[in-house]
């Protein structure tokens, strides 16, 4: 059989990188120079190929393949089991790893990426290759538990890697082709990527879902504090340490209630009509017997105060319903003259008004949002009869 352009003279392999649940993939390269000699970048070689080639008279005498300095025994090459076959009509010279940058969640929130397998050259005949995952170094439990590679198809180039739980040490992922056995590895390694804020709810009642406006709203009563904790989570729960969360909140009323908008003083009443408003703040006219302009009442200080400090979010209620929400701005210094606003009605009968708080992680980029309603608190509770006799 003669040699011809299909003869493997050497190769190349080059893994890029890629991430699984925090992880990295790292790769290496190895070829030879012009004088048929092996060199390779650093330390990071994965791989080494060694000719099978017969001496020819016109060619080198085959090259010594360099050790592996990470490897004293120079551990299994591609092929050392299949070297009585026929490298001659073997088109496959290489093989490239890459990975997608944005991870794939499924239902239940764990994290999976998309590898690709790139042969070298595109004009391979057979590009099947098969995947594993191998225990690295430190790594502790069974891969089978922590990680799982699926294909769609047998032999598939993509394959999808998906983390199962948080695992010390590394993985290996390999990729190896069944023309020529060229493999290419990618290491994987669990860090913690957060996925979402979590907020301990633990405090409040359980919520309910409001069909009227489609949202999960919790019921919060009145002249009570909740303190609900912030942080960062993800489906493992297990999120890297090192990550230092910031957290912001903004507050918006959801649907208005119309209050009463009246005078009282030395001129007499005067009914100055509804305002509309809704959980936040509401802006009202001056009138002759005030000040000119707009008056700017916080209903947030009449019904509520939500601060945020050091990750826990503190929402105190004050002993006031919206249905019995009033407040006043005195016009003079004898507080003889004032104007009042008190609770008359809700703008929409079906659809009772809400306060949504959107709570912002900065450095992640990460909102939720937590959707409150104030009601009344129990006081006390009675039967209808103080005995029964059978």
């Amino acid at each position: 059989m003669s040699r011809g352009n299909g003869l493997i003279k050497g190769i190349t392999a080059i893994v890029m990188a890629g991430i699984l649940a925090g992880g990295v993939c790292c790769a290496g390269f190895a070829s030879r120079d012009e004088d048929g000699k092996w060199f390779k970048n650093g330390d990071l070689t994965t791989w080494h190929w060694k000719d099978k080639t017969p001496a020819h008279p016109e060619e080198p005498e085959e090259p010594e393949e360099p050790e592996d300095p990470n490897n004293p025994d120079d551990g299994e090459k591609p092929n050392d089991q299949t070297s009585d076959l026929d490298f001659m009509n073997s088109e496959s010279k290489g093989i490239m790893l890459t990975s997608a940058k944005m991870p794939l969640t499924t239902e239940n929130g764990l994290v999976s990426y998309l590898i690709t397998a790139t042969i070298i050259p595109e004009t391979a005949t057979n590009k099947a290759v098969d995947w594993t995952l191998e225990a690295g170094e430190g790594f502790v439990g069974e891969v089978g538990e922590c990680l799982t590679v699926t294909t769609e198809q047998d032999g598939a180039l993509t394959a999808e890697v998906t983390c199962l739980k948080a695992f010390e040490g590394t993985a290996t992922l390999k990729v190896t082709t069944r023309d020529g056995g060229f493999f290419a590895t990618c290491k994987v390694i669990f860090k913690g990527k957060p996925q979402f804020i979590k907020i301990d709810t633990s405090s409040l009642s359980a919520p309910g879902m409001d069909n009227n406006w489609g949202q999960t709203i919790y019921e919060v009563n009145t002249s009570t504090t909740y303190s609900l904790g912030l942080s960062l989570g993800n489906a493992y729960d297990s999120v890297d340490s090192s990550i230092m969360p910031n957290f912001e909140i903004e507050l918006t009323g959801v649907g208005e209630f119309c209050l009463k908008h009246y005078y009282e003083g030395t001129g007499g009443h005067e009914d100055y009509g509804i305002v509309n408003c809704n959980y936040t703040t509401v802006y009202v006219d001056g009138h002759n017997e005030g000040p000119t302009g707009a008056f700017k009442f916080w209903i947030t200080s009449n019904l509520y105060t939500i601060t945020l400090e050091n990750n826990v979010l503190k929402l105190q209620t004050l002993h006031k319903t919206v249905e019995s929400f009033s407040v006043k701005n005195y016009l003079n210094a004898s507080r003889t003259a004032y104007e009042e606003l008190k609770f008359d009605h809700y703008a929409e009968a079906n659809r009772i008004p809400y306060l949504e708080i959107k709570i912002t992680e900065t450095v992640t980029g990460f909102s939720e949002l937590l959707n409150i309603r104030i009601g009344s608190a129990i006081t006390d509770v009675d039967l209808s009869d103080s005995e029964i006799i059978f």
